[in-house]
């Protein structure tokens, strides 16, 4: 990353952190794991691609339609990773939430059943 500064480099690449990630190639059917104890970066995935993408750029199993003019395979590379979210405080919270939400919309309808009701009958929704 020629334009990028360090602390661009040591963003996490996202939030819980990733531990561990795969990186799948175009040109084979070789994956590579990279781990960090402090979770991904975007710098451990800029150098993560550039070292597969010079290793690979003359890759013997690269189809033919990969290659440049200059013989040179056009590698991509895919990364894939697992984060798990669901903890116990985590649950709690959104059982919480949604149980108030539910409280909700059953007093909306409710009241939207008064509502109706009234007018059917001819009556105010006020006055009941």
């Amino acid at each position: 990353m020629p334009t990028s500064g360090p602390r661009a480099r040591s963003m996490l690449i996202c939030q819980p952190p990733i531990y561990e990630i795969t990186a799948s190639l175009n040109c084979c059917d070789e994956a590579s794991t990279f781990e960090s104890p402090t979770g991904i970066t975007i710098g451990d995935l800029y150098e993560a691609t550039s070292e597969l993408v010079s290793e690979h750029c003359v890759c013997p199993w690269a189809r033919e339609s990969l290659h440049h003019d200059e013989a040179l395979v056009k590698v991509q590379v895919d990364f894939q990773a697992s984060i798990e979210t669901i903890s116990e405080d985590l649950t709690r919270k959104n059982t919480a939430s949604h149980d108030r939400v539910i409280a909700q919309m059953e007093a909306r309808s409710d009241m939207l059943y008064a509502y109706m009701t009234a007018g059917r009958n001819g009556q105010s929704y006020l006055q009941g």
